[in-house]
């Protein structure tokens, strides 16, 4: 069976809720559907997750991931919400097309990948192969298709024909093959009781979030955990000391922005869990840190994004950023300090919980 002969889930709502502008532009896409569906906290589920990954070898270099591929999201998604997530992949543009267009047409509100470097609306247009997440909220009489951006720095609605929708999903090596559609399936929620959820999960999950960030062996391709964070600073001032390709090089760095901002929803979700039950001692205190962690994780990003832009500006601005990229494997080591000592602490704090 086609995608576009499956039936609807029961008693899907129209989109008309304000985007759910928190985390990277998954979480921000997902949230805004899962919103639409009516779960008026998304983020007790999206954010419970602390974690730290990298993969090395991509055309980049490294790619840093705050989550990935939690097994536990889908889970709770399931169990939960009664959602999941499909992802269908298309190698025929008119296909992709139509089956974007039928869901939005059918109020599914279909996320859609897109890329960074064909998305005008992007700062990284023209510049840099990223993927980034979207939604299609409605197929017009006109023939255009309504689009939702509900990623933070952009939150944006913007009617486009499917010409342009297809330059900006056009597959490319370095954000995956094909074109990629995501049907969020569910029914209306309607019971879903976030301090019944959290009370359920949260002693399980900050056990996880313990054995993750604790030092782990790391591989030559990657790591994950407060020593990847660790060999993430040494990669990075090796490619520092190396030849001077970095002078006209972006930074080999991908992920900075997602990372960061899944720290400080983390610490959101930990003030959350504090407010309900007031446990495991020291609570608030773990979130601070891992906030302010985030914090960092963001300024990395925002030296990273000067360094590429003025690879092309007059010497003196050059030099100036240049400056300040080799500080970054000494901020990086930074962080992995302040995750440790948050790592330290809340593993304490779950040692006394019994």
């Amino acid at each position: 069976m086609s995608l576009a002969q499956q039936s609807d889930p029961p008693s899907v709502v129209a989109f008309d809720v304000p985007p759910f502008g928190h985390g990277d532009c998954g979480d921000a896409a997902l949230g805004t559907v899962l919103r639409s569906r009516g779960c008026a906290e998304p983020d007790v589920v999206l954010f419970k997750t602390w974690a730290f990954f990298a993969e090395a070898g991509t055309a980049a270099g490294f790619q840093l991931f705050g989550y990935r591929d939690d097994p536990a999201l889908e889970r709770d998604l399931a169990t939960w919400l009664d959602v999941s997530v499909v992802e269908h992949r298309f190698t025929s543009a008119r296909d992709f097309v139509d089956a974007a267009v039928d869901l939005a047409r059918r109020g599914r509100i279909p996320i859609v990948r897109v890329d960074h470097f064909e998305y005008q609306p992007s700062h990284l247009y023209r510049r840099r192969h990223l993927q980034h997440k979207i939604l299609l909220v409605d197929a017009l009489s006109s023939g255009e298709i309504r689009t939702l951006d509900p990623f933070p720095a952009f939150q944006r609605q913007q009617d486009v024909t499917s010409e342009q929708l297809l330059a900006w999903a056009r597959p490319h090596p370095e954000i995956g093959r094909g074109f990629a559609l995501f049907d969020v399936q569910s029914p209306r929620v309607t019971d879903f009781d976030p301090d019944l959820f959290l009370l359920d999960t949260a002693e399980v999950t900050l056990r996880a979030n313990v054995a993750r960030m604790s030092p782990r062996r790391v591989l030559s391709t990657g790591g994950q955990g407060v020593e990847a964070i660790r060999k993430l600073a040494l990669c990075l001032e090796a490619w520092l000391l190396g030849d001077e390709s970095h002078s006209v090089a972006p930074v080999p760095i991908l992920g900075l922005y997602d990372v960061g901002a899944a720290r400080i929803c983390h610490g959101k979700w930990l003030r959350r869990l504090d407010r309900a039950f007031g446990f495991p001692p020291r609570l608030v205190d773990c979130a601070r840190q891992i906030e302010e962690a985030g914090r960092q994780w963001n300024i990395l990003n925002s030296l990273r994004a000067m360094h590429d832009t003025a690879i092309d500006a007059p010497g003196e601005r050059r030099r100036f950023v240049e400056r300040q990229v080799r500080s970054l494997p000494n901020m990086i080591r930074q962080i992995a300090e302040v995750e440790s000592a948050a790592a330290d602490a809340l593993n304490q704090a779950m040692e006394r919980l019994g």
